[in-house]
């Protein structure tokens, strides 16, 4: 089972709305991962969805996926979404942090479906609608209206009920990555991924290659990466705290392969996302 990695944003982009429809069963199964995160609103219709476990999702439904959780529809029965693509890290408002801390919450085991209470339903599906035209629109002022309408959105994503997982049997690929996404700041190794998934260390390593085009040493250190832009984002920890809470062996180290993969430091990124923010 190949896992196709693909991404729903552009090159500077931090958020994207789009609009899909699920007609018929689905086919051949191929588990997708993005990197970045998605929430996804069913507006009509029932498909049974893999994130982790198996959801049977209907309207009113919210699926949080996070960033590099591998994620595929079973089935779908005329189901139509509207869906909102986020890059968690880039987002240092409150309202950002609390979704990225809901989107985190699904990394650390918690369901990743939500069901909007009845009431509710409309403005949340007029709230995906007022975004993609704010974010097409780009008027004065447009950083502030974002803002309003993810505020907005993402209370109604806390206020909702969470929904009860079952979980299923998945690829090998498919765990490991699930696996990565909890637990790499734990400071795992391709050695605990492959203990996790019951396999040997050779055979996990070349599925994870091969079905998904990365390593899995790669898949651990974006992970890590992911979380330690949040923490510079979002925090004032040191730059060496960070780097230990996302489970870097020193300071060091982070530095090396945060500018390998980012171009600058750790405290330059920081500096100029935090600043681009309260400009």
């Amino acid at each position: 089972m190949n896992v196709r990695i693909t991404s729903n944003l552009g090159e500077a982009h931090s958020l994207s709305v789009r609009r899909m429809s699920h007609a018929h069963a689905a086919g051949d199964v191929h588990p997708t991962v993005h990197p970045h995160a998605s929430l996804a609103y069913y507006e009509g219709g029932r498909a049974e969805f893999w994130c982790g476990a198996t959801y049977s999702t209907r309207a009113g439904d919210l699926v949080l996926v996070p960033e590099g959780m591998p994620h595929y529809t079973v089935t779908a029965d005329d189901a139509s979404v509207v869906g909102l693509s986020v890059c968690t890290s880039c987002l240092a408002s409150a309202p950002g942090g609390h979704l990225a801390a809901a989107f985190h919450a699904v990394s650390e085991g918690a369901p990743a479906v939500r069901t909007v209470a009845v009431e509710d339903r409309d403005r949340v599906r007029d709230l995906f609608l007022a975004l993609e035209a704010e974010l097409a629109r780009g008027a004065p002022w447009h950083a502030l209206a974002v803002d309003g309408y993810l505020a907005a959105l993402t209370a109604h994503v806390l206020r909702a009920d969470a929904a009860v997982d079952v979980p299923k049997g998945a690829s090998v690929s498919a765990r490991a990555l699930a696996f990565i996404t909890r637990r790499a700041t734990d400071g795992i190794s391709l050695n605990d991924v492959a203990a996790h998934v019951h396999r040997s260390v050779a055979h996990t390593g070349a599925v994870v290659k091969a079905e998904t085009g990365r390593t899995v040493v790669e898949w651990i250190t974006n992970a890590r990466l992911a979380a330690g832009r949040q923490l510079l984002l979002l925090s004032d920890e040191s730059i060496e705290n960070v780097g230990a809470r996302i489970g870097f062996e020193s300071a060091s180290h982070f530095h090396r392969v945060f500018k390998r993969h980012h171009g600058v430091t750790p405290a330059e990124w920081r500096r100029v996302h935090v600043d681009a923010d309260q400009r």
